[in-house]
């Protein structure tokens, strides 16, 4: 029996990692264009190594691949630290909307794992987030380490997140998501936190 269920895991996980492999060999196909092999792989070892993590066995988040495109992922975050601000909000909201999870999505790039992902927020619509943009040193040039990986990540915009307020009024609204919107979101954040980008662009110390 547990060479059966063994099995069954790793259909489980095997699956959508050679449908995202096949769509890209299409979508390279169809579009001409060239896809980093670097920033796949990662990104599949991410998503396979993420089904053996503390946050995915005690269901604190999931992550899906969106239409098996490996470069787009959605993030459903179940548990909300109980001594936030958010988590009240989060919990009356539950019982209003029927939804169990706030969602998130991240975009990623041919440059990964050397830049970070584009994140923005799906749902629930907060206070004080207009755009959805997750404004997070962390997810900026000058902020981000090539060792991220998913769950660190998460955990951490999950930790931010938990200042913010559900925006009520809005429980059947949602963030439009565009991965085009990633220039706009670095120009905003250049906008309102100049001292990131200006780490960023500091000559190293001799």
């Amino acid at each position: 029996m547990s060479a059966i269920r063994i099995s069954l895991v790793a259909v489980i996980v095997l699956v959508p990692l050679l449908v995202a492999i096949a769509a890209l060999e299409i979508f390279q196909s169809e579009n001409g264009k060239r896809v980093s092999t670097r920033a796949s792989k990662r990104l599949m070892k991410e998503f396979r190594q993420f089904r053996e993590s503390d946050s995915y066995k005690n269901g604190v988040f999931t992550v899906e691949l969106v239409e098996d495109n490996i470069y787009q992922w959605n993030i459903k975050l179940f548990k909300i630290d109980k001594e936030s601000w958010l988590y009240e909000n989060f919990e009356e909201w539950k019982e209003r909307t029927g939804k169990d999870h706030v969602m998130m999505r991240a975009a990623y790039n041919d440059q990964y794992p050397f830049e970070p992902p584009f994140v923005q927020m799906i749902y629930p619509i907060l206070k004080g987030l207009p755009t959805g943009y997750i404004c997070m040193e962390l997810l900026t040039k000058s902020g981000w380490s090539s060792a991220y990986t998913i769950e660190p990540l998460v955990l951490q915009i999950a930790v931010a997140l938990g200042s913010k307020f559900i925006s009520f009024g809005q429980d059947n609204k949602q963030y439009n998501f565009d991965e085009n919107e990633r220039g706009n979101y670095e120009y905003w954040l250049k906008m309102t936190h100049s001292e990131w980008s200006e780490k960023s662009s500091r000559p190293p110390k001799s």
